[in-house]
């Protein structure tokens, strides 16, 4: 059974959006499955805010994604924390 890993922004903020996009944090850092834990995290961050009435929008001085993938690539490893994750979604999402 899958645990959610202990969330220090999930357990102080109300707001439902940032709850749910805290979930991509911690499905890339859990590592639950083989292979496909970044692709299946971003994916669920997308659909939690499209959930929640907000839409994913890629920077414009990003056009290709790569701050994207540098991020969840950052999360997965452990080189930034949830705040600052959730941080950056903040300036993602509309």
């Amino acid at each position: 059974m899958l645990q959610q890993p202990s969330s220090t922004v999930l357990s102080v903020t109300p707001d439902s959006l940032v709850r749910s996009l805290c979930w991509a944090y911690c499905l890339v850092r859990n590592h639950s499955f083989i292979d496909g834990n970044k692709r299946v995290a971003f994916l669920a961050m997308v659909e939690m805010a499209g959930r929640n009435e907000a839409i994913w929008n890629e920077s414009a001085d990003e056009p290709d994604g790569d701050d994207t993938v540098e991020m969840m690539r950052a999360a997965a490893v452990g080189t930034i924390d949830e705040a600052t994750f959730v941080r950056w979604v903040k300036t993602r999402v509309i």
